[in-house]
C-alpha cells in the first residue's frame, strides 16, 4: 500500500488505461457504426453480402459490373468482363462463400437503348468466373428489377419482371427462373395483367426456405405489394394487407430459421415489419419516418433469428438502422446527407457470423459502407468513430490527475510545529 500511495500518478495512468481499453473492447463488442467510402461515384444500387469469415462482397451495377471486396484485408475493386451496359442487379452467396449475381445488361447507343434488354448471371462457383444469359424477351430496365437468392446446394432462384409496350402503358410479366446445373427453368406467374405507371410494379424480393422452395414477394405499383410462393407445389398467391404508400423502390423479404418469411416496407410515414402467420401476415410499426417518408429498405435475419433492417429517411435525410436485438425494437442514426431530401438512396444490408451488421448505400455523391465489425480493413475508420467516446474517457482522466495532484500536493506539505499556528 506504501508504494501505492507514493506513486499516485503512475497508478492513476494504469487505471485511465484500462478504463480506456476497456471502453474499446466495449465498444467493438456493443457496436459502434464505422463508415467508409469506396469507388468513385454512386452509380447504381449496390448490394451487398458477407462471407463465413465476415468478409463483406459488394456488387455495384451501372455501365460496368463492379465488384468490392475486403477478403484480403483491404479494399479491393474488380471490374467482371461484360460488354453490354450494366443498368441494374442483385448479388447472393452460396454455403461454400461462392457468389451468384443478376443483373440487367442492354446495348447503349448515345444515351439510348438500342437492344433487348437481356437477363444475366454470373457465378465464381467453379472458382472462375463464368456467365449466362437467363432471359432476353426484353423490359424496359428503368421499370424492372430482379433478386437472387441460393438454395442449400448451391443453385441461384430469380425473381424478374419482362415488359411489353402496348400503347403508353408497359405490362409485366412475372417470371421465376430456377437453375438446376447449367439449365434454367422459367415459371411464368399468373397474375392479373396491369398497366405499369411506376417503377415500383417491377420490384421484386426473392427468399429460398430450407426445402429448396421458393417465396417471393413483389410491387403491383407504389400502393400495393404481393406475395406468391410454390411450397405446395403448385403456385399461390396473396395480396399483402394494410400497404398504403409503400416504398416504389424495395420489396425485401428473408426467412428465419423456423422457415417464417419476413418482410419490410413503408406504409405511409412508418416502417413496418411483417411476418406471414398461417394465411396471414402480422404487421407492426418499427419507426416513423416524418414527413417526405422513406426511399429505399433492406432486411436481413441473422443465426440467432434477430431482425436487422436498414432504411433511407428521404424527409431527414438519414440512413437508419433498425433492430430488434435484446426483444425490443431500437433505431440508431448509421449517417446523414446533406442534401434533404434527395441526397440518400439505394441501401443494402447484411449481417455476417458474428451477427454484426454491414450497409452498403449512396449518400450525396458518395458510395460508402458502414458496419459496426472491426476488421483489418476498417481499422482507421473505427478508430475514429471512437474518438468522442476516448475524449469522454480522456476528461475523466484529466478530472482524476488533478484531484489526484491536489491530494499529493497537501500529503507532501509540512506540518507547522507544534504550538505554531498552520499558515
Amino acid at each position: 500500500m506504501r508504494s501505492l500511495r507514493a506513486r499516485p500518478f503512475a497508478v492513476l495512468a494504469l487505471f485511465t488505461a484500462i478504463v480506456m481499453f476497456t471502453t474499446l473492447g466495449g465498444l467493438a463488442t456493443v457496436g459502434i457504426w464505422s463508415t467508409h467510402p469506396f469507388g468513385a461515384g454512386k452509380g447504381g444500387a449496390p448490394s451487398i453480402v458477407v462471407d463465413s469469415r465476415g468478409q463483406a462482397h459488394i456488387f455495384v451495377p451501372w455501365g460496368q459490373l463492379r465488384y468490392y471486396t475486403t477478403a484480403g484485408g483491404q479494399w479491393a475493386e474488380y471490374v467482371l468482363p461484360e460488354t453490354d451496359f450494366v443498368f441494374h442487379g442483385s448479388i447472393a452467396i452460396d454455403r461454400e462463400d461462392r457468389l451468384h449475381v443478376a443483373y440487367a445488361t442492354a446495348k447503349v447507343v448515345d444515351n439510348r437503348i438500342v437492344s433487348n434488354t437481356t437477363l444475366r448471371y454470373a457465378t465464381n462457383r467453379a472458382g472462375d468466373w463464368s456467365f449466362q444469359t437467363v432471359d432476353s424477351e426484353g423490359f424496359d430496365p428503368s421499370l424492372a428489377a430482379e433478386s437472387i437468392a441460393v438454395d442449400s446446394t448451391g443453385n441461384a432462384r430469380l425473381s424478374y419482371s419482362t415488359a411489353t409496350l402496348e400503347g403508353t402503358d408497359y405490362y409485366l410479366t412475372r417470371k421465376y427462373a430456377a437453375r438446376v446445373g447449367e439449365v434454367w427453368k422459367i415459371d411464368e406467374l399468373e397474375l392479373y395483367p396491369y398497366a405499369i405507371w411506376s417503377h415500383g410494379g417491377a420490384v421484386t424480393g426473392i427468399g429460398v426456405d430450407a426445402q429448396g422452395r421458393p417465396h417471393i414477394v413483389y410491387a403491383f405499383d407504389s400502393f400495393t405489394m404481393g406475395y406468391a410462393t410454390n411450397r405446395t407445389g403448385s403456385w399461390e398467391f396473396a395480396l399483402i394487407p394494410t400497404i398504403e404508400g409503400s416504398s416504389d423502390l424495395s420489396a425485401p423479404i428473408a426467412l428465419d430459421s423456423m422457415d417464417r418469411v419476413h418482410i419490410a416496407f413503408f406504409r405511409d410515414r412508418e416502417v413496418v415489419h411483417a411476418v406471414r402467420e398461417g394465411a396471414g401476415w402480422r404487421n407492426e410499426t418499427i419507426e416513423q419516418t416524418g414527413g417526405i417518408g422513406a426511399r429505399s429498405i433492406s432486411l436481413t435475419i441473422d443465426r440467432s433469428d434477430t431482425v436487422h433492417i436498414g432504411f433511407v429517411n428521404r424527409d431527414l435525410a438519414q440512413v437508419v438502422y433498425v433492430t430488434n436485438s435484446g426483444g425490443s425494437w431500437k433505431s440508431t442514426i448509421v449517417d446523414r446527407s446533406r442534401d434533404a431530401p434527395y441526397g440518400t438512396s439505394w441501401v443494402s444490408i447484411a449481417v455476417g457470423p458474428d451477427a454484426r451488421p454491414r450497409m452498403v448505400y449512396n449518400l450525396d455523391s458518395d458510395r460508402k459502407y458502414a458496419t459496426t465489425s472491426v476488421d483489418s480493413a476498417l481499422l482507421a475508420d473505427f478508430t475514429v468513430a471512437a474518438i468522442p467516446y476516448l475524449l469522454g474517457e480522456a476528461v475523466v482522466a484529466v478530472t482524476a490527475a488533478a484531484f489526484v495532484w491536489r491530494s499529493s500536493r497537501k500529503r507532501r506539505a509540512p506540518r507547522p510545529a507544534e504550538g505554531q499556528p498552520e499558515s
